[in-house]
């Protein structure tokens, strides 16, 4: 605006002609309180703003931690995140076990407000669908990853639970079963379907379970492209393939007994972790060498179609792929190359 200039002329019109109140609207937006203090009229700065909403300091680190992927020793020495931290204004903890007992404990409140939700759903008669996979941590110990499905999208993650020793169809429905029980869940009253992966131990479930089954498509496509690339295994060497391999946990089960809800300690083959997931994998990459560090992404995927590292390629498309191979490693060991390829 010009020295000198006004705006009464504008605000008329607007207000007369296109029946637009600034001067309502302003109040409606910024009601003046009591408390305020100001020259005038004039409103507060901050009355421009909406208001910014806090969100507590366990939910902040467990996201951190669950999500991004932190360690806690990351909280208790990095000088810039504890000061970003303390600049939002929450009082920060001063050791890494301070911040393990802050995640647990929303982990708890998490799961507890979890089972409430499914709780009042199951009351008004929904019923859900399961996806459930086995991977291992980077401290090669073995987990089934269950996640529950209700409609509109709504997904709960379980929790893992541990496995030791081998895995069959029938041990894996009963590890299921029994977390599906802590959440008041039953397989035959409230699972219509499961969602699995395309291997032997999982197809086998739609033998022996009481829910419909539904195989991953991607993994169908994955073995579909193998079964066309690579030789067909003997019998006697798929047979070896295909067996899960027992955990070789006996140094370690003592230091892999933890508590359950109840605070007894689970001695089975099946260990709770749904309060601790999170907090191993933490502590995996606080204990990672540097070359783990930075492949870190919270798991490490076990697929059983590529186990086998010395499957031959077929005859009929190995000289093809050997060729495809070898010009994609000239370029990828020649950024020169490359340039002059793309032309930039």
């Amino acid at each position: 605006m010009c020295e000198g200039g006004s705006t009464t002329g504008l605000t008329t019109h607007l207000r007369t002609i296109h029946k637009i109140d600034l001067k309502k609207i302003r109040e409606e937006r910024n009601p003046k309180r009591e408390n305020d203090i100001g020259i005038g009229n004039q409103s507060k700065i901050d009355g421009f703003f909406s208001p910014r909403t806090k969100k507590p300091l366990d939910e902040v680190v467990s996201t951190l931690v669950a999500k991004d992927g932190l360690t806690f020793n990351i909280f208790e020495k990095s000088e810039e995140l504890r000061a970003s931290l303390k600049a939002r204004g929450y009082i920060i903890p001063k050791t890494a076990k301070s911040f393990k007992k802050l995640t647990i404990d929303y982990s708890k409140k998490v799961r507890q407000h979890q089972k409430q939700v499914i709780k009042g759903l199951v009351a008004k008669g929904e019923r859900f669908c399961t996806t459930f996979d086995e991977w291992t941590s980077l401290r090669n110990r073995r987990y089934i990853n269950l996640i529950l499905h209700g409609k509109d999208s709504e997904i709960w993650n379980l929790g893992m639970i541990r496995i030791r020793k081998s895995l069959t169809s029938e041990k894996c429905l009963e590890l299921v079963e029994k977390r599906l029980q802590k959440y008041d869940l039953s397989m035959k009253k409230h699972i219509i379907c499961i969602f699995t992966d395309g291997t032997s131990v999982m197809t086998k479930i739609t033998k022996i379970g009481p829910a419909y089954q539904q195989l991953c498509y991607a993994h169908g496509i994955q073995l579909a492209v193998i079964d066309v690339l690579y030789k067909k295994q003997k019998k006697n060497d798929a047979a070896t393939a295909n067996e899960t391999p027992e955990s070789d946990d006996s140094n370690s089960d003592s230091d892999m007994e933890l508590d359950n809800e109840d605070g007894e300690t689970d001695s089975d083959e099946e260990i709770d972790v749904d309060a601790k997931d999170v907090v191993e994998t933490a502590n995996d990459a606080d204990n990672a060498n540097d070359d783990d560090a930075e492949d870190f992404n919270g798991i490490v995927v076990v697929d059983d179609s590529l186990e086998d590292t010395s499957a031959e390629l077929s005859e009929d498309l190995k000289p093809i792929i050997d060729k495809v191979r070898k010009i994609v490693k000239t370029f990828r060991n020649s950024p020169k190359k490359t340039k002059n390829f793309r032309g930039t």
